[in-house]
């Protein structure tokens, strides 16, 4: 009996079979199989870690007319799915420069989207289901959903055909709806293509903002030698902040390969959905893709600027999510300045008339200061002082802020008055003036007239004593009997006391300085104030020339009068002479014209001692 040979490999324990050879060549090349697949799924993977494009805050404008009051209109692109509603205050904040601050007020308008669909229609496309329903139009009717959210008339709509059909600028929804539904070709007949694509996004890229923009592209399978150029128009896309959508008709492994993988990144970047109906699976419910989006803000904030130059400040928005999107830092210039304060009508000097009971004339000084914002910012004004020789003098917290008035009493013989203004506005700048320096004359002829009448008792004696003196004399020489006759006893020097009441009169004139039938005006006080303020004067006249405080007569005890005048507009006049604040000196029926009215003054004058010998 013949035996059976051996196998080489018993007869070789080095040998290979053959059938372990040809195991271990496709064992090797499954191998270098699985190696491709998962290095091209690894560079797929690495695309997609780009990442999506994140929702952007956009900042159109800055309104800084009102300051501290900033207004900022601003808008969120790209957020199709991280909304459901519109913006809230609590979701915005803002930081300034280094500080956080939340708004004020808020607002938001519905700007509207644009909406293209581009079609790539081939016999894909036209297939039919067992309705015998194609997949174009199971698209078009998934998009008639979007007319209860899509009927704003701020919307704007576009459509685009291969090869060569487009409906750019379409009026309403309606009119989309129009378009794709009245779509005529044989898509069996045609080519797939990306031109409507390319063509879709070069026209929203050209068209205004502040629309949101929205791509929906109706598609076959991306073919593997289109994806370069497919990612390059996605590229374009969210450059422009189109936001793309693609409908994908196409067997389920689409996504498992290389070409899905990285057509699904694409679409991703730009913040879009990629959905891939495969078996006549249903589309999305695109109303989800509207969901608060093609919304406009506008917020106040108080700014807590201080000072003047470059400042920036930055949006923060809290998303339901836990989702934070910053803006980019909006950088803007602003002036800010304290209030400047600035004397109005200030004499160049003062003179000042000492009387001789030791009261003076003018004895206040009415003070005017005109307030301005440099920065063109007016804002409220919280005080206004008036400082005088470093000396606190009045504090306004109302209006009118600029009027002062100093009595010039507590600066008697001081030889001038230095004139300062703090300023405190409701940013809580604060500024102090530069000094002003007005000087004073003090006039005492008064006080020296005075002295010379309290003497003038004293000269007489003396002279009436020298003259009795020399008649003695005469008489002794003559060798008379002395016969002495006691002179009459002289008056007590001294003045007669006034009328009781009244000091002097005013007549109303008429024209050509004729007595008016009204009753003169008696003035009783030494001192009057007049003008038409009621709360502020004695003697109230009724002229719409005339200022609330306008001018002061005062009857001196020697029964001398003076008029001074507040620095009017209108002025007060002694005849034909305008009266300045210093103050005039009036005789007994002088002219005085206080504004349009004119008086005769007369004094009630006390008649001289007759000196009897």
């Amino acid at each position: 009996m013949r035996s059976r040979p051996k196998p080489d490999c018993f007869l070789n324990p080095t040998a290979t079979p053959l059938h372990a050879t040809k195991r271990s060549k496709w064992l090797f090349g499954l191998l270098i199989v699985v190696v491709a697949f998962v290095c091209a799924s690894l560079a797929n993977v690495a695309l997609a870690q780009t990442g999506p494009a994140t929702a952007k805050l956009v900042i159109d404008s800055l309104e800084m007319a009102d300051f501290p009051n900033q207004t900022v209109s601003f808008r969120l692109t790209n957020a199709s799915g991280l909304l459901a509603s519109p913006l809230l205050p609590d979701q915005v904040a803002v930081r300034e420069d280094d500080l956080n601050t939340t708004p004020t007020q808020f607002s938001h308008t519905y700007s509207g989207v644009h909406l293209a669909v581009a079609v790539n229609p081939n016999s894909e496309l036209a297939a039919v289901d067992s309705q015998r329903v194609s997949n174009y139009a199971r698209a078009v009717s998934t998009l008639s959903r979007l007319a209860p959210i899509l009927k704003d008339p701020s919307n704007q709509f576009s459509v685009f055909f291969n090869p060569d059909q487009s409906f750019p600028q379409l009026p309403n929804f309606t009119a989309l709806m129009e378009a794709l539904n009245g779509y005529q070709e044989n898509m069996n007949q045609l080519n797939t293509s990306l031109n409507s694509l390319d063509l879709a996004v070069q026209y929203l890229s050209g068209v205004e903002k502040p629309r949101e923009k929205v791509l929906l592209f109706i598609t076959p399978y991306i073919r593997a030698q289109t994806i370069s150029q497919f990612e390059a128009i996605a590229q374009k896309a969210k450059a422009n902040d189109i936001t793309l959508h693609v409908w994908m008709v196409n067997n389920t492994g689409f996504l498992d390969t290389p070409a899905g993988q990285r057509t699904l990144s694409a679409v991703e970047n730009t913040g879009g959905a990629l959905a891939v109906s495969a078996n006549n699976s249903p589309f999305p419910d695109p109303t989800a893709y509207f969901l608060g989006i093609g919304y406009s803000y506008t917020m106040t904030y108080q700014s807590q600027v201080r000072s003047s130059g470059k400042h920036q400040f930055v949006l923060a928005v809290e998303l339901g999510n836990a989702t934070q999107i910053t803006s980019i830092p909006f950088e803007f210039s602003l002036q800010v300045e304290p209030i400047h304060a600035e004397f109005l009508r200030l004499p160049a000097s003062l003179t000042i008339i000492e009387n001789a009971d030791g009261s003076i004339a003018p004895d206040s000084l009415p003070i005017e200061v005109a307030l301005s914002f440099p920065d063109h910012h007016p804002r409220p004004i919280q005080s206004v002082e008036l400082q005088v020789n470093g000396q606190f003098i009045q504090k306004n917290i109302q209006p009118p802020y600029g009027g002062f008035v100093i009595e010039l009493n507590q600066f008697k013989h001081a030889p001038n008055l230095s004139l300062q203004v703090v300023t405190i506005d409701s940013l809580d700048l604060q500024k102090r003036s530069q000094p002003v320096i007005l000087p004073i004359t003090w006039d005492d002829q008064a006080v020296i007239r005075s002295a010379r009448r309290r003497q003038l008792p004293y000269w007489l004696a003396g002279a009436l004593f020298v003259f009795l003196l020399g008649i003695a004399i005469l008489t002794m020489k003559r060798q008379k009997h002395p016969h002495h006759t006691p002179p009459e006893t002289l008056p007590t020097a001294g003045e007669q006391p006034l009328p009781p009441g009244c000091l002097a009169v005013l007549t109303p004139l008429l024209s050509f300085d004729t007595p008016s039938a009204e009753k003169p005006i008696e003035i009783t006080n030494p001192i009057t104030l007049i003008g038409k303020g009621p709360a502020q004067v004695n003697l109230v006249l009724h002229d719409t020339a005339l200022e609330s405080v306008h001018a002061e007569l005062r009857i001196l005890p020697d029964s001398a009068a003076r008029v001074t005048d507040f620095n009017t507009r209108a002025g007060t006049w002694v005849n034909q002479t305008r009266v300045s604040p210093v103050g005039m000196t009036i005789n007994q029926g002088d002219i005085l014209r206080f504004g349009n009215l004119r008086y005769r003054f007369s004094s009630v004058n006390k008649p001289e001692q007759q000196i009897r010998f």
